[in-house]
């Protein structure tokens, strides 16, 4: 929220397309926004692009079991690289290609996308909420202790359970990517960053009671799928096939969000003429960077071919982190 009410003073003072790009550079100096922005283009926007891509079409073989076979219908032999081709490889690449053409096709359209997937997940976990709650078959006694309070005094056991924690709430600023296309921006864009933090934490709040209601914190170690032991719990029948379903909702939506907002900041760095120029043009009809987001797209399907997207963000994860700081950072150096 601290992060949020930061990019809405940036956001208004600053309401171009680019993002955080904008605000490091005018921070910062030209060397910092050129570093941030090819890490945006090289690893963070892409390379999360090719890991829900990826990660939907896991969830997706939950329903196409072919989707998750390992057979390699294409071998190729690159140095460094070795590339196995399978099922799976090609409808990660085919869902990044569809979904980078419909944000070619008008921000209205992507953005409508975006309402109808926002929807669907916010409706499905209030369903979980006001089911678990009136109907659900839990123990407030699960409360009590809710935590093994001495591991949580262990500094670096905190801060392995933080890194998923702030991981959830990724997207928490993705509005400001395209502040140069919101109306009233100084109006529009803080109240968004704010309302929709606030919505999101009150969300992630109330689901995780629920969960810890239908089962004891030390019985969800270990379980991959939370959400799907904790709902089994509290309706007494198996829910795989609904919150698996839930869950690909939720990958769709992040990668159809990430999709739309990389662009902007590839369009700032071209206008500014540190990234290739033809990524400065806008469609005439369409009004969209479409140069900018075909370019994302097909670096996104060569980490997914390479399968080095989670060695990228391994690597540089730290450089993120850092770059996210000096974003919330320039607030007090612009002022």
């Amino acid at each position: 929220l601290a992060g949020a009410l930061s990019c809405a003073e940036l956001s208004a003072s600053l309401p171009y397309a680019g993002g955080d790009y904008i605000y490091i550079r005018e921070a910062y100096g030209k060397l910092f926004g050129f570093l941030s922005g090819w890490s945006s283009f090289l690893v963070t926007f892409s390379g999360a692009i090719a890991f829900l891509a990826v990660g939907f079409n896991g969830f997706m073989s939950f329903f196409f079991p072919v989707l998750g076979s390992k057979e390699a219908i294409l071998s190729l032999s690159v140095p460094g690289f070795p590339i196995n081709v399978t099922v799976g490889t090609l409808c990660s690449m085919i869902v990044v290609l569809l979904i980078s053409g419909l944000h070619c096709l008008g921000v209205r359209l992507g953005t409508a996308t975006q309402n109808i997937l926002t929807t669907l997940k916010i409706g499905s976990l209030l369903g979980i909420i006001l089911l678990g709650v009136l109907f659900g078959n839990g123990d407030t006694a699960h409360f009590s202790p809710l935590f093994d309070w001495e591991k949580i005094g262990n500094v670096s056991v905190f801060a392995a359970a933080f890194i998923p924690a702030i991981f959830a709430y990724s997207g928490w600023n993705a509005v400001i990517y395209i502040a140069g296309e919101v109306k009233n921006p100084e109006h529009n864009l803080p109240r968004a960053l704010l309302w929709a933090n606030l919505i999101v934490i009150a969300l992630y709040l109330a689901v995780n009671i629920v969960y810890i209601y239908g089962v004891p914190v030390t019985e969800m170690k270990g379980a991959l799928r939370v959400s799907e032991v904790a709902t089994t719990a509290l309706f007494g029948y198996q829910t795989s096939a609904w919150i698996t379903a839930l869950i690909t909702v939720s990958i769709l939506g992040a990668l159809n969000v990430v999709s739309m907002i990389g662009p902007r900041i590839y369009y700032a760095m071209a206008r500014d003429g540190v990234f290739f120029k033809r990524l400065a043009r806008v469609h005439p009809a369409f009004g969209t960077p479409t140069s900018a987001i075909l370019l994302q797209a097909i670096w996104a399907c060569l980490l997914i071919l390479t399968g080095t997207f989670g060695t990228l963000f391994t690597y540089v994860s730290v450089i993120i982190t850092l770059f996210s700081a000096l974003t919330d950072g320039s607030v007090i150096v612009l002022r």
